[in-house]
C-alpha cells in the first residue's frame, strides 16, 4: 500500500472514509457501456463532489465530537473543510489525511505519571489545580533532602511524560543516528568529563571530553561535531569566552522536536514560565535547582537559562502534565493557566526559593565570578586552541613534510603562533610547488596579485571583493584551495 493509500483512522464514534474508498469512488469503473473521456471525466467529478458534500456532512459531526474530546486541531480543520462548501471537492477529502497528524493523543494520566516515579524510588502525590483548564493536575515529587545553597526555580518544557523525565542528561551525553532521529544513546562513558567540562569550561576539558567522546559518536554526528568543535574555537580565536559559546550552542539547538546532540554540557530552562509553556507540548518540569548549577551568564533571572550538567530527580519539584485548551486560546490564556497549576505547586509542595530579585542578584554575583575566570582561562584557551590547529595543519598537510622544528622557527622568526606559522609553512611549500610546475609563466607573486580564491557579494554596495592568496592572511580554507590550484597546474605540466 502507498503513502496516499494509508487507511484513515476514524475519529471515534464517527466511521471515516478511507483514502482507498475516496480514490475508488474518483474513479470510472468498468462497464459494458462505452465510456469517453468527457464523460469518464464528468462521472469521477460527480463522484468526488457527492463524496465531498458527505464528508463535510460527517465533518459537522465530527466538529461536535472533537469538542466533546477536547482535541482544537481537528475541530480547527474541521471548520476549515466546512467553510469551503461545495468547492472542497476532491481537496476535502486529501486534507481529512492530515487528521492523522493534527489529533494530539489523550493527554497523560497523572496516576500514571505518579506511578512511574514511585516505581524509580521517587514518592510522588497528585493534586487538583483549583481553575485548571490545561493544566488540571500537577505531581508533586517529595524531596528527601534539604539543599544546602539557595535554590532558585525554572522550568522545563517537555515533549514526553514518560522515564525520560528522569534522565534529562545535557546534549553533550547524547548520541543518535542523524539520518533517523532514532532513540537517544546516553554516553556513560563521558560523564565524568562532560560534568568536569559543565563545572570548569576551559580548552583542556573540552579536549579532555572530546578525547573520550569521539570514538562513542555515530557515523552521522562526526561532521556536525566537528564543525560546532572548529565554529566554538573560532569564537575563542576571536577573544570570546568558551563559557558563552558553549551556552550559546545551547539555545541554539532544534526546541524539542526531537532530542537534539551536541557538545554543550548543559540543558535549556527558562524562568520565565510562560517561555516553558509554549515550548512543552506534553507538560512543563518545576525545577528549584541550587543556584550554583545555573549558568548566570547575563546576570539575569527572567528569560532562558542553561543547567549545567544533568538534572538530579531531587531538583524535580513537580511535573504539570498539559491537557487540551481552547482553540480560541492566546498565549498568555494558556500561560495565566500554567500559573494557577504554578499557584497549586507553592501551596502544596513549600518548598524556598529565591525570589526574582533575590535570583537575580545571585545570577549577577556569580556572572562577575565567571567573567574574572574567564579572563584568566582565555589565554590558556586560545594557546591550547592554536596548538591543536597547528597539529591538524601538519597532519591534513602531512605530504609536505612540515616538522614541529619547522613550525618552531617560523614562530621565532616572525614572532606568531604555532598556528599561523604552521599555516605559512603549509603554504610555502604549496607556492614553491606553484612556481616549480611552470617556472616560466608561474610566480609565487602571482598568487597575491593574480589569483583569486574567494569573492564575496556585497548586498549594499553591490560590489564584489576578490581575495587573493595572501600569505598573510592565509586560513584553512585557503589552503585547501591553493593545494587544489597547484596540483591543477601540476597535472598540465606533466
Amino acid at each position: 500500500m502507498s503513502e496516499h493509500e494509508t487507511t484513515i483512522e476514524p475519529v471515534v464514534p464517527i466511521e471515516m472514509p478511507t483514502v482507498v474508498e475516496v480514490r475508488e469512488n474518483a474513479k470510472v469503473t468498468e462497464s459494458v457501456e462505452a465510456v469517453t473521456p468527457e464523460s469518464a471525466q464528468a462521472t469521477a467529478e460527480q463522484s468526488v463532489t457527492d463524496r465531498a458534500a458527505d464528508t463535510l456532512a460527517r465533518l459537522d459531526e465530527m466538529e461536535r465530537d472533537c469538542d466533546a474530546a477536547g482535541t482544537p486541531e481537528a475541530k480547527a480543520l474541521a471548520s476549515d473543510l466546512r467553510a469551503l462548501g461545495d468547492e472542497a471537492k476532491g481537496l476535502a477529502l486529501e486534507a481529512l489525511l492530515r487528521l492523522r497528524e493534527c489529533v494530539r493523543k489523550p493527554p497523560a494520566d497523572a496516576e500514571a505519571i505518579r506511578e512511574m516515579f514511585e516505581a524509580n524510588g521517587v514518592a510522588a502525590r497528585v493534586v487538583d489545580v483549583p481553575g485548571g483548564v490545561e493544566f488540571q493536575r500537577a505531581i508533586i515529587l517529595s524531596k528527601n533532602r534539604a539543599s544546602t545553597e539557595p535554590l532558585v526555580r525554572v522550568y522545563r518544557g517537555v515533549h514526553r511524560m514518560d522515564e525520560t523525565l528522569l534522565r534529562q542528561v545535557p546534549y553533550a551525553l547524547r548520541s543518535r543516528d542523524a539520518r533517523e532521529l532514532g532513540p537517544v544513546r546516553i554516553l556513560e562513558g563521558a560523564r565524568e568529563q562532560a560534568l568536569a567540562l559543565a563545572d570548569r569550561p576551559t580548552h583542556e576539558n573540552l579536549m579532555r571530553y572530546v578525547d573520550v567522546v569521539w570514538p562513542e559518536l555515530h557515523d552521522t554526528e562526526i561532521e556536525r561535531f566537528n564543525e560546532s568543535l572548529e565554529d566554538i574555537e573560532n569564537y575563542v580565536l576571536e577573544g570570546q569566552s568558551l563559557r558563552i559559546n558553549l551556552a550559546h550552542k545551547t539555545f541554539g539547538f532544534a526546541g524539542g522536536a526531537y532530542a537534539d546532540t551536541g557538545i554543550p554540557p548543559y540543558l535549556s530552562a527558562s524562568g520565565d514560565l510562560s517561555e516553558a509553556a509554549a515550548y512543552g507540548r506534553a507538560g512543563i518540569m518545576v525545577l528549584d535547582v541550587p543556584v550554583s548549577k545555573i549558568e548566570a551568564l547575563f546576570g539575569r533571572a527572567k528569560g532562558e537559562v542553561v543547567i549545567k550538567g544533568e538534572i538530579d530527580p531531587s531538583h524535580i519539584t513537580a511535573i504539570l502534565p498539559r491537557g487540551y485548551s481552547s482553540p480560541d486560546w492566546k498565549t498568555e490564556d494558556v500561560s495565566a493557566d500554567a500559573g494557577r497549576a504554578v499557584d497549586a505547586v507553592v501551596r502544596e509542595a513549600r518548598v524556598p526559593v529565591l525570589s526574582e530579585e533575590e535570583a537575580a542578584k545571585s545570577f549577577r554575583e556569580i556572572s562577575l565570578a565567571d567573567r574574572a575566570e574567564d579572563r584568566a582561562n582565555h589565554g590558556a584557551d586560545v594557546l591550547s586552541i592554536q596548538t591543536r590547529r597547528a597539529e591538524l595543519v601538519r597532519q591534513r598537510f602531512g605530504f609536505l613534510g612540515i616538522s614541529k622544528e619547522d613550525v618552531k622557527a617560523l614562530m621565532r622568526d616572525e614572532s606568531v603562533d604555532a598556528y599561523t606559522a604552521a599555516k605559512r609553512a603549509a603554504y610555502d611549500r604549496l607556492a614553491d610547488r606553484f612556481e616549480k610546475a611552470d617556472p616560466r609563466r608561474n610566480r609565487k607573486s602571482a598568487l597575491e596579485e593574480r589569483y583569486v580564491f574567494e569573492e564575496k557579494f556585497d548586498m549594499d554596495t553591490l560590489a564584489t571583493a576578490r581575495f587573493h592568496y595572501v600569505r598573510a592572511n592565509v586560513s584553512d580554507g585557503m589552503l585547501a584551495k591553493l593545494r587544489k590550484l597547484v596540483e591543477h597546474h601540476e597535472r598540465l605540466a606533466r
